[in-house]
């Protein structure tokens, strides 16, 4: 089975369902697969795999919404690196396939945690759960919902456009950019587990508590992420 590159493989397409009219009025061929719900990322990837199914051409890029030279590009880059990896791993069976399958559960969880590491630097904390006293507050949308970000002095929030804005606010997540108008917003979000961030930035972000017995005797270290220290999950000491 040909590999593909880990860019092309983040898509999520499902080929056999037809695009409501909503989704095409905003431009969003995300067949409806709820992993596209948590990542921008994933959304945009998966319009790439579905030019890339339906062969491409202007004629995709009117009904999406999407600029047909952007979309060249990138094809042409999937082709580059599938030639790359072609000429460096000649038994990997590399080869530039446009029909590859949606990646499964496992494959998903692999490429959040890469956009984690890629990101390490920028993570992003819902602020209600690292202010001292404070439970966790109960939101239905992420709308106006504070996050803390690393190495961002103030409050940012989640922008309107991400896939995550219409549903409650994760805990974490890493972002790729940052917009300042009226407000301080993230875009090209992830959502993220933030007991990858204890093993991922371990070596440059993380500081660990001294080891301590929890109440079945196993010895356990509490990490803190960031300058701020932000509390992770406890981890095997």
């Amino acid at each position: 089975m040909p590999i593909a590159s880990p860019m092309v493989m983040m898509k999520d397409w499902d080929t056999s369902r037809t695009l409501p009219s909503e989704q095409k009025r905003r431009g969003r061929p995300d067949g409806g697969h709820s992993s596209s719900l948590n990542s921008d990322i994933f959304r945009f990837l998966s319009v790439v795999g579905a030019y890339e199914y339906s062969g491409g051409g202007h004629q995709f890029c009117k009904a999406h919404f999407v600029r047909p030279k952007a979309m060249e590009e990138i094809h042409k880059l999937r082709a580059q690196l599938s030639n790359i990896a072609d000429a460096n791993f000649q038994n990997a069976e590399v080869g530039f396939n446009k029909n590859i399958r949606p990646p499964n559960d496992t494959q998903l969880k692999a490429i959040r945690q890469l956009l984690t590491a890629a990101f390490i630097d920028q993570v992003a904390v819902r602020k209600d759960l690292i202010q001292k006293n404070a439970h966790g507050g109960q939101f239905s949308t992420s709308k106006g919902v504070p996050y803390a970000a690393v190495g961002v002095s103030g409050d940012v929030f989640i922008h309107p456009a991400s896939v995550l804005a219409n549903r409650p606010p994760p805990d974490y997540v890493v972002f790729s950019e940052i917009v300042q108008t009226s407000r301080t917003w993230i875009k090209g979000l992830t959502v993220i587990n933030p007991a990858w961030l204890s093993s991922l930035g371990k070596q440059s972000m993380c500081t660990f508590s001294k080891p301590s017995r929890n109440n079945a005797g196993v010895m356990m270290s509490i990490p803190r992420f960031g300058p701020d220290q932000w509390e992770l999950p406890p981890v095997k000491a």
